[in-house]
């Protein structure tokens, strides 16, 4: 019996910046699939931006529990928010359990079997990812960003 390869999800990003914003978002909602793996080249540096934007996302959800009056709805936030503020990220203690591990390329065939959402967040070949994903989780949701100067370089290098 053979595993299907994951399917991988590109999505396009104009500046690097949009990258975190992104991956935070996604996060809010994937975060009870499992353990998260993001490939940069600069993990401490996406590290700072991705927990920049996960506590604006906490301040959004704290925000909307205030305006609701409805008890159901306040618990639900009450529920996302401890979920949220329980979330564990790393860059540097890979052998620390963590909910969201950072990691550049080199160090991510390590993690990539215990993550259940995989970001590649700067460019890796196709070969690099194949090897990546050699012994993935089932279910896995693997998401490649690509910015506009990306698609751009790569165009240009298919034209010649």
């Amino acid at each position: 019996m053979s595993q299907a390869s994951p399917k991988i999800e590109v999505r396009r990003v104009h500046e690097l910046k949009d990258v975190a914003a992104n991956i935070a978002r996604d996060l809010k909602q994937r975060r009870g699939a499992g353990t998260a793996l993001v490939i940069s080249q600069r993990p401490a540096v996406a590290l700072s931006v991705i927990c920049k934007s996960w506590a604006r996302l906490k301040r959004e959800v704290a925000v909307d529990k205030a305006r609701t009056l409805n008890r159901r709805r306040r618990e639900e936030f009450d529920a996302q928010l401890t979920r949220m503020e329980w979330t564990e990220f790393t860059a540097t203690d890979l052998e620390h359990f963590a909910d969201v591990y950072v990691v550049e390329p080199s160090k991510a065939t390590d993690i990539a079997p215990l993550a259940a959402t995989i970001y590649i967040a700067t460019p890796m070949s196709d070969l690099d990812i194949k090897k990546l994903l050699r012994k993935p989780m089932p279910e896995v949701v693997v998401i490649r960003y690509v910015t506009d100067q990306d698609a751009l370089r790569d165009r240009g290098q298919h034209d010649t």
